[in-house]
Formats: structure tokens, C-alpha cells, sequence
């Protein structure tokens, strides 16, 4: 985010309208994104499609509909509108890495994040901690050879981070992730715990994605 910059307004604006600013992320939600793209004679056009999931840098996917404007140069920076919240949700980042085999998939930064420092960074949010003990008791949940087999793919990359994961959101997403697919009330409870108190917005997502999991394979 060094290249972003919040403008504080000196003076009141006379009927100013009131900001429609959403820290939230609907996925599978349409949304509208409008920018310059470049190349085009009429300046000022929107790409429409549906926002879709955070990749590990912490941007949303945008998947932009085939008989629309793909998001290109001259997007980035421009406001991304959720048409059933109704309110911007994020701001355009990029288009994919190559575009030409991926000409309509398009990344924004959740509005949550330009929240935050709004906000004067200030949270009462906290990190979310693990321990050893805690993996043991995740373990000890495990009944049966059906949760065993379904654990089994998830806990042997999950052990590596669990130590570590106070200080990194990535490990911290993925761990979360996997306890979602282990399952059980502990499990559980941490992912209600993390959904509400993850001071980074993507492990926050991870932790709402997988109680999403978690309530569909409980």
C-alpha cells in the first residue's frame, strides 16, 4: 500500500453525500469496476463480473464477464463497486500476469484494508496464538477413520507452521484453512475466534472461508 494516499478534506463539503465504504468481502457477489482503459476512444468504462477468492498477497479476484471491458491499464486505482451490498468494496490493483491467456481475471485491495489506516491503524483486534498444547488437543479430537483420513492430508503441512504462526498471516490463512477441513468443536471455536479478532485481513478471510468449509462438511 506505499503507493496509496488518503486525502483529509480541510473544510466540510455542502451536501456531501455519505462515503459508501464497505469492509466487507461477498464472494460470488456482481461486482462494477470503472477506469480509462487504455486504447479505447471514449474514456470512462466499467468492467462487470464476480469478485471471487484472496490470493496469499492479499488481493481479491476479480473475474470479469466475457462480453465486457477486461481489466486492463488504466483500471488500476479506480473503485470497485458490489452491486447487491451496494458500496465500494476495494480498489483495482492489476490485471493477471499474463493476459493473454487470462485477459479477464483482475485483482483488487479490500477497502478494509485503506480502513485500517484511516482508522490511524489503531485496532483491537488481536494475534491470534498457537501453541503446542493446542495442536495436541486438535489432535485428540480426531474420532474415527473417516476424520483421521480427512485430517490426514491437512495436519502434515499444517505442523510445520503452527509455531510459527503468530507472526505470519500466510501461515496463519492456511492453518486455518486445514482446521476447517479437520473439523470438530475446538476447531471450530478458534475459526469463531479468528473471524473476529485477526488483526491481518487475509488470515481474517481464511478463517471465514474455512468455518464456511467447517459448515459444510459438519
Amino acid at each position: 500500500m506505499e503507493d496509496f494516499a488518503l486525502i483529509e478534506v480541510a473544510e466540510s463539503l455542502v451536501d456531501a453525500a455519505p462515503p459508501l465504504l464497505i469492509n466487507e468481502i461477498n464472494r460470488g457477489h456482481r461486482f462494477d469496476a470503472f477506469g480509462y482503459p487504455v486504447g479505447w476512444e471514449r474514456q470512462g468504462n466499467a468492467a462487470h463480473g464476480i469478485i471471487g477468492l484472496v490470493n496469499a498477497a492479499g488481493a481479491i479476484q476479480l473475474n470479469g464477464d466475457a462480453d465486457g471491458f477486461p481489466i486492463r491499464a488504466g483500471f488500476s486505482g479506480g473503485p470497485v463497486w458490489d452491486r447487491l451490498a451496494g458500496g465500494i468494496v476495494g480498489i483495482v490493483t492489476g490485471n493477471a500476469a499474463d493476459p493473454l491467456h487470462d485477459p479477464r481475471i483482475g485483482f483488487m485491495l479490500p477497502i478494509g484494508a485503506f480502513l485500517k489506516r484511516w482508522s490511524g491503524g489503531s485496532s483491537d483486534r488481536l494475534v491470534r496464538k498457537f501453541d503446542h498444547v493446542e495442536f495436541q488437543a486438535l489432535l485428540g479430537e480426531l474420532d474415527g477413520p473417516e476424520s483421521e483420513a480427512r485430517a490426514a492430508a491437512y495436519l502434515g503441512r499444517l505442523l510445520p507452521v503452527f509455531r510459527d504462526a503468530g507472526d505470519d498471516p500466510v501461515a496463519r490463512y492456511w492453518i486455518y484453512q486445514a482446521l476447517g477441513n479437520v473439523g470438530g468443536s475446538r476447531a471450530g471455536a478458534i475459526l469463531h475466534s479468528a473471524a473476529v479478532t485477526e488483526t491481518h485481513d487475509f488470515a481474517q478471510f481464511g478463517a471465514m472461508e474455512a468455518l464456511e468449509i467447517l459448515g459444510r462438511t459438519g
